[in-house]
């Protein structure tokens, strides 16, 4: 039975053009898929992660090149988003690259968002790789330190060079976007997107009316690069009463400093605290009056913003980029040149003389950090990127054939696609030339994706091969009492993604062959039914093709209700399990229920996770596709269906309408 009328077949092999641009939930008003990759988990980007996580217009997947930073104790919180530790333990570079290069590859994502040392080896082979398969990307990180002489040129020839391949900079603060965006192309998009961390604690901190001693404090590692021989020298220029420092950190340089101070000053009035756990910091900023950063570098600096946040006056160096975006010279602060000890004396003696100055500045600081909220950067975040996202929509020159979909553009690709189809082939050629008398055997689930009209002698073949070795029954009827099914195996027939060719020839050949099929459906594309173009755009993002399938219409799965067929779901978006946060998979599994209820009359029973994803490293989807209300899920694992699997991760055997019976024989029969 065709439930196409001759001028709906006409339509379905059409393609009309796109008649609006992306929206801000990226091409055809689906979530934005973003690739994240990052050198290591850092506390310093949890917040912004976890404001991702929250937000619905996007899914975000972070590939760590690493574990944990080297030589930091801060720790490495990872974050609520879906992450993917890429290195191995091996310490081979080729392995570590190989690791990075595969976690890309198995990731589908609209862009990419490049947050690595430009110096790392990992970071530029993914950028080739990116640029090769001509993913757009975009690279966001804190400006490149000023050097002299040969070591900066250089340093600058390769920052330039990647940036003028990027397709967007996103800068760590607005000094850092200004910096980035003049090493990039003219015209090259640019936005700000600090570093992000919970202000809280600091926000909550009490604050006590400043006395003397001025209590100082500075929190830095104790490396040259922050300063604290700068430091030294100031306070050598103080007044010998009147004021105490506490320096905050861990590093190499740490004992010889502790050495230099000591020759002046006894640790009633200098203390050295070493590290201190990262979520213990806040208490140390309730006791002291004043922060000091003698940086002579910093690309961001957040322990001055956790300062302001105290409510304690910053002394800063201009090299101190977040200070550039929160510190007012004379406000809330002082600004003074790096590496000039007398300036830095002039502007700490300022507080000794005068401490109510103090009560004066820290409102001000913490009045320059209103606008510093981790959703907001996340909302700049999102809308910046969906920019990039081009809509790629393509013509259908006549009716679909499965080479023409399947084709990947570009030779190369093309041929390494040749290559291992060819070899896959043989193996199964052998296997089922050992196998040919096998019996298929244990009940199963298979799921088709598509039955164009060259694959209906097989599609037919297929039907007439499984009638003769097994029972055919619908999804509801296959988890009935299957532990007391002891005769004839059991086969239920499940199509994925809702393309409206499944409504022709795999429609009229179930009908022939008195078999019902669970349709399994992503409602986000059947909603697009009106709008040819951005269904052109969805199919394109959410399935393998290289041209797009138009999308069935709400009539359509009605028709296919009342014939007799079951509705399940897809999701919404066609997004990975694996790939999204907690927040996005709850509506995507709920959202979707939701609507086909509302179409249908009565909730669906089915998921099946898209891309066959039922692992993340967020949480468990099974968990989360069962509290939205479904009574089981399919995945895309082959094998068949034991009477102790889980409902919500039934096996699935993944076939085709183009398969010979002996390629379904080889699979049913392992």
């Amino acid at each position: 039975m065709n439930v196409f009328s001759p001028i709906q077949d006409t339509e379905r092999r059409e393609h009309a053009e796109a008649r609006r641009g992306p929206s801000a939930r990226g091409m055809s008003g689906a979530v934005l898929r973003v690739g994240l990759l990052m050198d290591h988990p850092s506390p310093h980007m949890v917040a912004f992660l976890d404001a991702l996580a929250r937000c619905n217009e996007c899914a975000v997947h972070v590939i760590y090149f690493r574990a944990s930073a080297p030589e930091r104790s801060w720790g490495a919180p990872p974050g609520a988003l879906p992450y993917r530790i890429a290195v191995p333990t091996t310490n081979a570079p080729f392995a570590k690259v190989q690791a990075v290069l595969r976690a890309m590859a198995a990731l589908r994502a609209d862009i990419w968002v490049v947050n690595a040392r430009y110096s790392a080896a990992e970071t530029w082979l993914a950028i080739r790789w990116l640029n090769a398969m001509g993913h757009p990307w975009v690279y966001m990180n804190e400006p490149p330190r000023p050097r002299r002489l040969l070591w900066g040129a250089l340093k600058e020839i390769a920052i330039r060079y990647l940036l003028r391949r990027a397709a967007g900079v996103i800068g760590m603060g607005e000094e850092a976007t200004r910096r980035m965006a003049a090493l990039a192309k003219p015209a090259t998009p640019a936005t700000s997107v600090p570093y992000y961390i919970d202000l809280d604690p600091f926000l909550r901190l009490p604050r006590s009316e400043p006395a003397k001693p001025v209590r100082f404090l500075t929190v830095a590692q104790m490396i040259r690069r922050k300063g604290i021989d700068v430091l030294r020298d100031a306070c050598a220029r103080l007044p010998p009463a009147g004021w105490t420092l506490t320096l905050v950190g861990a590093g190499p340089q740490r004992d010889r400093l502790e050495q230099a101070f000591r020759k002046h000053w006894g640790p009633e009035q200098v203390r050295f605290l070493g590290d201190i756990p990262y979520d213990e910091r806040a208490k140390i900023f309730a006791e002291h009056h004043v922060f000091v950063f003698p940086s002579r570098w910093d690309g961001w600096g957040m322990a001055p913003v956790e300062a302001m946040a105290a409510g304690l006056p910053v002394i800063a160096t201009d090299q101190t980029m977040s200070m550039r975006d929160f510190l007012r010279d004379g406000d809330n602060g002082y600004r003074v040149p790096s590496g000039d000890p007398d300036a830095l004396a002039e502007r700490m003696g300022h507080f000794i003389a005068d401490p109510h100055h103090i009560s004066a500045m820290r409102q001000a600081g913490r009045a320059a950090l209103a606008g510093y909220q981790a959703d907001a950067g996340a909302e700049r975040f999102v809308s910046f990127l969906s920019r990039f996202v081009r809509r790629r929509s393509a013509a259908i020159d006549g009716a679909p054939t499965w080479n023409a979909l399947t084709e990947t553009p570009g030779r190369a690709r093309h041929i390494r696609r040749g290559v291992r189809a060819l070899a896959k082939r043989a193996v199964i050629d052998a296997a089922t030339t050992l196998q040919r008398q096998a019996r298929p055997h244990g009940d199963r689930i298979l799921v088709y994706h598509l039955v164009l009209g060259e694959d209906r002698a097989r599609f037919d073949a297929h039907l007439a091969f499984l009638r003769d070795h097994f029972r055919l029954v619908t999804m509801s009827e296959l988890l009935e009492g299957r532990a007391q099914n002891n005769g004839t195996p059991r086969v239920a027939i499940t199509f994925d993604d809702g393309f409206r060719v499944q409504m022709a020839d795999a429609l009229d050949l179930l009908q022939k062959h008195g078999a019902k099929a669970t349709f399994f459906v992503p409602t986000g594309f059947i909603e697009l039914e009106s709008e040819p173009g951005l269904a052109a755009d969805y199919s394109l993002r959410a399935h393998h093709y290289g041209r797009p399938l138009a999308a069935m219409t709400v009539d359509d799965l009605r028709d296919l209700q009342r014939l007799g067929h079951e509705i399940g779901s897809h999701g919404v978006s066609h997004l990975s399990m694996s790939a999204v946060a907690e927040p996005l998979a709850h509506q995507e599994a709920g959202t979707s229920r939701a609507r086909l209820t509302n179409w249908l009359g009565h909730a669906p029973a089915g998921f099946a996770y898209p891309y066959g994803h039922a692992v993340s490293s967020v949480g468990d989807p099974a968990a989360w596709v069962a509290a939205a209300g479904y009574r089981y899920a399919v995945t895309l694992r082959r094998g068949p269906v034991l009477g102790d699997a889980s409902r919500m991760r039934l096996p699935r055997e993944h076939v085709e309408g183009n398969w010979r019976v002996r390629d379904l024989r080889y699979f049913l029969s392992r």
